[in-house]
C-alpha cells in the first residue's frame, strides 16, 4: 500500500462537510480556505495570505 503523505481530498462542495480536519489549521483548513472563501470573498487583503 502507498501512503500519499501531501495528499489533499478534493473538497466536494454540493455534498460535503467541513470536518475537525479543517480546524487543525493545516492542510485541509488551508485547501478549505483557498478553495472556499477566498474565491467567495476575494479583495486585496485576504490576497496577502495573512492570518
Amino acid at each position: 500500500m502507498t501512503i500519499k503523505k501531501n495528499y489533499l481530498r478534493p473538497i466536494d462542495f454540493k455534498h460535503g462537510h467541513v470536518d475537525m480536519t479543517h480546524g487543525a489549521g493545516g492542510r485541509a483548513a488551508t485547501q478549505l480556505v483557498d478553495e472556499l472563501f477566498a474565491k467567495a470573498f476575494d479583495n486585496e487583503y485576504l490576497r496577502q495570505g495573512h492570518d
